[in-house]
């Protein structure tokens, strides 16, 4: 595992100590221990100490921004919250969370994608070409779609051409 996968792995397990313990007092919560789980407890496990406190720091301001935005997660309700790490498998086919938040009882999900210094922030999920639509959810992008987006790759294309020329 690559240093940059392994601390990932432990930045997704620090999100989900810090959510299990701000939202534990407050209701119900179950947090999945599945594959993905115990990869992030395992690189947890593996880095140093002061990592681990710099990532508690990170998810506990994350968790807290999170917070302010979704206030769903910590309504009282007779449901209990679930809270899983997914599996990779799931950015393949366009599901690029992390961390899913989901309320059963109300029929209620959200999902965080948390990076570390990661490449996949650098890189688009969108293309002149992709159909995503197909890819992420088994139905083509429409007609009116692709005319819509033409300009907006046009114009990037010309803006890069003319980067490369001024090289």
């Amino acid at each position: 595992m690559s240093i940059s996968n392994r601390n990932g792995r432990a930045l997704e397990f620090a999100y989900i100590i810090v959510f299990e313990e701000q939202v534990k007092p407050k209701c119900n919560i179950l947090v999945e221990k599945n594959s993905s789980f115990n990869a992030a407890k395992s690189a947890w496990e593996s880095i140093s100490t002061d990592l681990q406190e710099t990532f508690l720091l990170s998810a506990n301001a994350g968790i807290m921004a999170i917070f302010d935005a979704e206030p769903l997660i910590l309504e009282d309700g007779n449901d209990v919250l679930h809270i899983k790490i997914q599996a990779d498998e799931a950015g393949k086919k366009g599901d690029v969370r992390d961390i899913l938040i989901i309320r059963r009882g109300i029929h209620w999900e959200i999902g965080v994608s948390v990076k570390n210094n990661h490449f996949a922030v650098k890189h688009s999920r969108l293309s002149r070409t992709l159909d995503f639509g197909e890819k992420w959810f088994e139905i083509n992008c429409s007609h009116q779609y692709w005319e819509e987006i033409k300009p907006i790759f046009q114009y990037l294309a010309e803006c890069k051409k003319k980067k490369n020329d001024l090289e």
